[in-house]
């Protein structure tokens, strides 16, 4: 088995009064990407929202996903694709820094997940 990154979390920003609709939503990101060579993509234990956000409905839309470092890229390229066909904004946060993906054409989403995967990379082993 891969080595673990830190989880990586997903949030599906939604309209308010959207929860049927996120519930759904949330649901069909979550299958497409257990699709992938991931280890585990489950709803958080303890969702990070707002302090402001109140009730079940401020958990909806929130997923971490579990994978070694390797297919972090496919993860990306397919939350972006999710995210344009579903015409919803986006946020991955790994190790505190967050991308929003969804609200720019398919080549400017490529460059921001490139420079952000730049800070992601694994260090080399040492020689």
């Amino acid at each position: 088995m891969p080595e673990l990154t830190a989880d990586v979390t997903v949030r599906i920003i939604g309209d308010p009064g959207e929860e049927e609709n996120l519930a759904l939503l949330t649901a069909r990101l979550r299958s497409e990407l257990r699709d992938l060579d991931v280890c585990d993509v489950e709803p958080p234990a303890s969702p990070e929202t707002p302090d402001d956000a109140k009730g079940l409905g401020a958990a909806l839309g929130w997923l971490v996903i579990r994978m070694g470092r390797d297919p972090l890229r496919t993860v990306l390229a397919a939350i972006v694709d999710w995210a344009l066909r579903n015409d919803h904004l986006v946020e991955v946060t790994i190790d505190g820094d967050t991308l929003k993906l969804g609200r720019a054409t398919r080549e400017q989403q490529e460059q921001v997940v490139n420079t952000w995967l730049t800070r992601h990379a694994s260090p080399n082993p040492a020689a």
